[in-house]
């Protein structure tokens, strides 16, 4: 099942927390912004935030 991008920088490949997933009723993911959430491992689907959201400002593309 594929995996959502990080919700803080939208990076589209978190590292899967395996210790932490581990007996637990979620999957635990990290991103190398620092960002960790939690996923269900029903669907993949967004549960929850770990640490604080900061949303990491894009780059415009707009010139001027």
């Amino acid at each position: 099942m594929p995996v959502l991008p990080c919700p803080a920088c939208d990076r589209p490949t978190p590292r899967l927390l395996g210790e932490s997933s581990k007996g637990a009723v979620v999957n635990y993911y990290r991103c190398d912004c620092g960002h960790v959430w939690t996923a269900t491992k029903t669907d993949g689907s967004f549960c929850r935030h770990v640490t604080p959201l900061t949303r990491v400002e894009k780059k415009s593309t707009r010139s001027g």
